[in-house]
Parts: C-alpha cells; sequence; structure tokens
C-alpha cells in the first residue's frame, strides 16, 4: 500500500536504523510510530477542547488523514477514502428504509476486495502492516452510521432501546461524519465508537457539556501507558521463545501432544498482548483527548471506561467462554451484538445457535476471505454454544460441586481457545487442520460433546438455573449476574449484591430493560 510520506514526521533512515536494532520489519517499526503518535495527536483534541465545535471536526478531519497519510502513504489512504465516501453518497440518495442494507453491502464487499488484493492475513502474520486495518474500523463506523439514521426514521415503539439510544435523526453533516471516521485516535486500530457518543462529545454535550467539570486525566493516562508498555515488554519475549512460526514447524511435530497444546496457549498468549498494547495506547490517546470520560456519577474507577477494549485478567482467568466477548475486543463485539446478533434474530424469539453462526461469520468476512478466520469464528460459535449449555449445568448441580465445576469449566473454556487459536494465527486450512489433527481434535471434540449433551440432555428447570451473565444494555463496561427467582443482581466486576428494586422497582421493567445476551 506503498507511499513513502514519513520524511517529515520520522525519516526513513531511523526507521530502518530502529527496524535492524529490534529485529523487526520496517514496515511494522514505522506503524509502531504512527500508533504512538496517537499520544500528542489526543493531546491536540485535549487543548481544543474548548474551542469551536467547527475547529475541533476540522482538527479531528486533518489530524487523521495525516496520520492515515505517514502510516500508509497515498495509496493506502486513497482506498481508505472509498467506504465513508460511497457511503455518504448511499446515504443521500439511496431510499432511507434501504440504505442501509446497500451500505453495508457495498462497505463488506470493498473491504473483502482490498483483504484480497492486499494478501492482509499473510502480510500480517508476517509483520507488514497495510491500510486494511484501519479499513476495518471506517467500515464499522460507516455501516453503524448507515443503520442508526435507518432506525431514526422508524416508530421508537419499535425499536429496542439500544436502536432508540443509537438513532440519528438526521444525517450527521460531512463535516461531523469525516471527523468521525477519521478520528485519529482511533482509525488506525480502533476501538469502535458510537457516532452519537463522538457528536456529543464534539458539540461538547451530555458528559461534556462545558458546565460538568472532568477529573484530571493525567494519573490513569500514565497508568494506561505504563499497563501498554509492560503488555509491549511481555509480547516481545514471549515471542521470542515462541513465535508463530513455530506452530506447523519440523519442532513443533516431534512435540508431545500436551507440550503441542502448551505451545499454542504461548503463541496465542503472545499474539494477545500485543493486541493488549495497542488497545490500552489507543485507550490511553482516549483518555489524554477526554473522550474515554464517561461522567462523575459513575464509581471513581469507571469514570475513563469509554472505549476500553478488552480487561486482559477477565480474559486470561475466564471461567467460561461466554466471557471472553465481553472482554476480548469489547468495542467491536457491542458492534456485532446491536447490527448483526440482535438483528438477525427473529422478533419475539431469543436468540440461539443460528444467530452465534450469523455473526460469528460475519466477523469472519470482516477480518478476511482467509480459511483460518472462517474455522476459528464458525468454531467459536460451537464453543460459546456448547459453554452456555455447561454454565446452566452448573447452574442446575447441587452448591458443593459447582466450585470445582467452574474450575473445570474455565479450564475447557482456556483449552478450546488456545487450541483454535492457531486457525487464526497461521491462517491456512491445512496448515490448521494438521495442527488440530496432531493433539487428536481435541477441542472440537468437547465442542462436539456438548453439542450432542445439550440435545441430549436438557438443564432441569428451577431457581438454580436462572443465574446468567449478561452485559448491562448501553454500557460496554458493566456484567451483572442475574437471578430472575430471588430478583437481584450481581455486578460482576465488583462482587456485590443489589435488589433488582434498587435500580428499578418495576421487575418487568428491568427484565425488558437489560439486554440478555444469549
Amino acid at each position: 500500500s506503498g507511499g513513502t510520506g514519513a520524511s517529515g514526521v520520522v525519516s526513513a533512515t531511523m526507521i530502518d536504523d530502529v527496524a535492524a536494532a529490534l529485529g523487526m520489519p520496517a514496515g511494522l517499526v514505522k506503524y509502531l510510530f504512527a500508533l504512538l503518535s496517537i499520544l500528542p495527536l489526543s493531546l491536540g483534541q485535549r487543548l481544543l477542547f474548548g474551542a469551536d465545535p467547527v475547529v475541533r471536526q476540522v482538527y479531528s478531519i486533518v489530524a487523521g488523514l495525516t496520520l492515515c497519510f505517514y502510516a500508509y502513504g497515498a495509496s493506502g489512504l486513497k482506498y481508505l477514502m472509498v467506504t465513508p465516501l460511497m457511503g455518504y453518497v448511499c446515504l443521500i440518495v439511496v431510499p432511507r428504509d434501504a440504505a442501509h442494507g446497500v451500505v453495508a453491502l457495498l462497505g463488506f464487499l470493498f473491504l473483502i476486495a482490498c483483504h484480497v488484493a492486499n494478501a492482509s492475513g499473510s502480510a500480517w502474520s508476517e509483520g507488514n502492516i497495510d491500510f486494511t486495518g484501519s479499513q476495518m474500523v471506517i467500515t464499522l463506523k460507516v455501516v453503524a452510521i448507515a443503520f442508526n439514521y435507518k432506525d431514526g426514521d422508524v416508530d421508537e415503539a419499535k425499536l429496542s432501546k439500544p436502536q432508540k439510544e443509537r438513532r440519528l435523526a438526521e444525517l450527521p453533516s460531512v463535516l461531523m461524519f469525516l471527523a468521525y471516521v477519521l478520528d485519529p485516535v482511533t482509525v488506525l486500530i480502533g476501538p469502535f465508537i458510537e457516532v452519537v457518543e463522538f457528536s456529543a462529545y464534539m458539540l461538547r454535550q451530555g458528559v461534556w457539556e462545558k458546565d460538568v467539570k472532568q477529573p484530571s486525566f493525567v494519573g490513569t493516562a500514565l497508568a494506561s501507558l505504563v499497563y501498554a508498555i509492560v503488555f509491549a515488554g511481555v509480547h516481545v519475549v514471549l515471542s521470542g521463545y515462541f513465535p508463530i512460526s513455530v506452530l506447523g514447524s519440523e519442532e513443533f511435530w516431534s512435540f508431545t501432544v500436551p507440550y503441542k497444546l502448551f505451545v499454542c496457549y504461548m503463541v496465542a498468549l503472545s499474539a494477545r498482548l500485543k493486541y493488549y498494547f495497542c488497545w490500552t495506547l489507543a485507550h490511553t490517546g482516549l483518555k489524554c483527548g477526554g473522550l474515554a470520560f464517561t461522567g462523575t456519577d459513575k464509581p471513581v474507577g469507571q469514570q475513563w471506561e469509554r472505549g476500553l477494549n478488552m480487561r486482559p485478567l477477565r480474559v486470561e482467568f475466564a471461567t467460561s467462554s461466554v466471557e471472553y466477548p465481553l472482554h476480548w475486543n469489547i468495542c467491536t463485539g457491542n458492534w456485532l451484538r446491536h447490527y448483526v446478533y440482535d438483528r438477525v434474530t427473529p422478533e419475539g424469539k431469543k436468540p440461539g445457535l443460528r444467530s452465534l453462526v450469523v455473526t460469528q461469520t460475519v466477523s469472519g468476512v470482516w477480518h478476511g476471505l482467509y480459511a483460518g478466520y472462517w474455522l476459528f469464528f464458525v468454531s467459536t460459535a460451537l464453543m460459546l454454544h456448547g459453554s452456555r449449555y455447561f454454565y446452566k449445568m452448573i447452574g442446575a448441580a447441587p452448591k458443593s460441586v459447582r466450585p470445582a465445576l467452574t474450575v473445570f469449566h474455565g479450564l475447557l473454556s482456556a483449552l478450546q481457545l488456545n487450541y483454535l487459536a492457531p486457525s487464526f494465527m497461521v491462517l491456512n486450512f491445512k496448515e490448521t487442520v494438521d495442527i488440530w489433527r496432531s493433539v487428536g481434535f481435541i477441542g472440537h471434540v468437547t465442542m462436539a460433546a456438548l453439542l450432542i449433551m445439550s440435545v441430549l440432555v436438557k438443564p432441569p428447570e428451577g431457581e438454580n438455573n436462572e443465574n446468567i451473565l449478561v452485559p448491562v444494555l448501553g454500557s460496554s463496561t458493566e456484567t451483572w449476574m442475574l437471578n430472575y427467582n430471588s430478583r437481584t443482581i450481581h455486578h460482576a466486576r465488583f462482587a456485590r449484591i443489589t435488589p433488582l428494586c434498587h435500580r428499578n422497582r418495576d421487575w418487568t421493567a428491568v427484565r425488558k430493560s437489560i439486554h440478555i445476551f444469549e
């Protein structure tokens, strides 16, 4: 995706020198410099916080264009602008009730074409970065605007609470649209932020109103920066011992099955640490610019969690597979839930395996047409389905054995996830299947066993089976444990029981107000 436009920011010689010293591809080092540029650019947003909204939007556009030009060159920037320009034109000329479908179809087709033309999956696995990562983020943003604009023309009584909160009565101005799409903090690696949130931030509305005093961002931003540095350091160390190239190597085939599974885990952990670093750095930028602020009415630890894209400890020590979507790539998971999962579930029906498979398939297409992605996301649909069943069975088991079953469920979930991980990294169908075959397809065997059990053995009805994990509607940062019979909720982060009547005295309204991800 070429272009050299880096000379004005970081010289090519400096990039080559750093790449040689770190033993990394020059393209990856250049992208790293681009990621680090998020911090000063976000501080620019902070300095302009009190400026006229038009000035702030122009800054977002110019900073985003400059950053993308530096990271991807003129050629990459040219392709990045296709989806937003095409999407905005469609929203103007196509009938409002059909525009969302046209935008989604054209946006994903163009994204697929870019993935194929640039062989993005292979390039990423080799450490070379191209514009398709940013194209993925931009596609989510443009498609979200299209669906929210369509919802703005629908009777509110027919919309769910998330749709009501995100609906757009009018199409955003060209300036606001481009400022949102090209926001320099999120355009490289995400996270996905809703346009209604970004617009409120730009116009100083809601928690960003002029009379709302924000607490200092310095401490929380520095803490995030330290975490990012730690994640990067551990990734560099682990990847030296467990590089992706070890998967399927001659040495790998000589390992015992337990050690092969251990290697899969370590390689996957190293890969996850890379994402932890990137997303934490982006969230640091959101804190510096102020967009991460969620309001002074939240507990101190939650006042800067907008755009939080992962909770590493909750991922690495999850007690079930169902927790992975709640704590990994959270913002993209929210997009998939609100714009795919909810909308493919027939009205009045509970979402099931079909909704999961469709959602995971869309996620696979979004990442690219490599067989490894499809194998991973379709398999994770089975993994999540089996985990939900196992979770319900634990709730129906005697209390004395629940702790042991919960530990076993967590270990099984970790086994399945890290068993599947090579497909996401090696991408090749034959290599992936060969790796799985070498460990006896243990992950798929356990998934199939749970799937068969879910058909043959239904969880007993009763209070013990009424506890389920759910994310609170409209919040990407809170997860609760609900018990429908005792009418209590358990906050998964702070481990406390709260009567539901404290939030809403009408239990029926409470049940309707909470989006159950099941």
